[in-house]
């Protein structure tokens, strides 16, 4: 009979690797909630993200939330949001971050 090595193995404990996945899959449904409670508040359906433009303040705004509220990198919002190519999609959204919130924007919304 094969023995262990000397580390405890508990077998209610989760690895690493397992705990990894559970968090990205509740990121990966974070986002997806907050897309939905965006494109309801816009008024918009998935198909208003294909068609807007790339830069749209809209689609910034909501890239903007998901990189604050979630795990994502930028690539996977780029492509949940059809924001071009990810490199872009990282300089539009830094330079998004670093100037000031129109207010228009930003009407009606409750920040946490």
């Amino acid at each position: 009979m094969a023995q262990h090595s000397s580390r405890n193995l508990d077998p209610t404990a989760l690895s690493p690797l397992r705990t990894f996945a559970a968090r990205t899959r509740g990121s990966h449904a974070k986002a997806g909630r907050i897309i939905s409670e965006e494109l309801d508040r816009l008024g918009w359906g998935e198909g208003d993200l294909v068609s807007r433009r790339k830069r749209d303040p809209s689609e910034l705004e909501i890239g903007l939330r998901l990189h604050r509220q979630t795990t994502l990198s930028v690539k996977e919002i780029a492509t949940r949001l059809r924001l071009a190519t990810p490199a872009s999609a990282s300089i539009v959204l830094l330079a998004a971050m670093r100037r000031p919130r129109p207010e228009s924007l930003s009407a009606g919304r409750i920040e946490l």
